[in-house]
């Protein structure tokens, strides 16, 4: 079964932490719907999606847009047919219509260029910007970087530069024109037993040594985990302290 969440002294904390659970959850349903997940994950999915109305409809809705996807290219083939005749009249006034489409995509690459530079481009998050959570979903064990306010959410990626590597916290602002399909960034090992886990590629195992660690930057601090420790919610205390 899975762990109990870390406790939360926030007034909103039992929402934030359902929201979160609800995000894990969804975030595998890809692989269910696949079938790539463990026996044990599936059991711990099903028995979330029997009292989560809210997961189960986005799960209908992952399994449609899957059958509207292929509708969709085959409908986009068709018009590829039906409009190859009309490639071939003649232009009238080009030089006029490529000179107004080059102005209309230059003010358009203007506007997106102030537009991304401000909410499309992330910076490495503060350690105080972050609330660092634990989950464990049958074999899975999860951290969670949730914002620690409204005006930013938050992506956790991993860099690689030469044998060393490191997850880096990253923060964006909210965009007024859209929600983020995610306020917080998230990052996940799957444990065979205690002592194994499943390499990142999903396909062959790791034996720990007890020595293996993540380094988790923020922009004014490096934490560091032992990965093993990972297994109980012993893991997440260097991450605290």
């Amino acid at each position: 079964g899975a762990s109990d969440i870390l406790s939360c002294k926030t007034e909103n904390c039992e929402r934030v932490e359902k929201r979160m659970k609800c995000e894990i959850i969804r975030d595998l349903l890809s692989s269910y719907i696949d079938g790539l997940t463990s026996e044990e994950s599936n059991q711990a999915i099903e028995e979330h999606l029997e009292g989560c109305r809210e997961c189960r409809r986005y799960l209908e809705e992952m399994r449609k847009e899957i059958v509207t996807d292929k509708l969709a290219k085959d409908e986009i083939e068709k018009r590829k047919k039906e409009i190859q005749p009309l490639l071939k009249v003649r232009k009238v006034n080009l030089h006029k219509i490529f000179a107004a489409v080059m102005v209309t995509a230059m003010i358009c690459a203007v506007l997106f260029g102030v537009y991304e530079a401000y909410y499309e481009y992330g910076r490495t998050a503060d350690y105080s910007d972050v609330r660092i959570t634990y989950e464990k979903v049958g074999n899975i064990v999860t951290l969670g970087f949730l914002p620690q306010n409204e005006k930013i959410y938050i992506s956790a990626g991993v860099i690689s530069v030469g044998e060393e590597e490191w997850l880096e916290i990253i923060k964006y602002r909210v965009s007024p024109f859209r929600e983020p399909v995610r306020t917080g960034g998230y990052y996940r090992f799957t444990f065979i037993d205690e002592d194994t886990i499943l390499d990142s590629d999903g396909k062959g195992t790791i034996d720990l040594t007890g020595n293996e660690e993540i380094k988790i930057h923020f922009a004014d601090v490096t934490k560091t985990v032992n990965i093993k420790d990972l297994y109980t919610e012993k893991g997440i205390t260097n991450l605290e302290n």
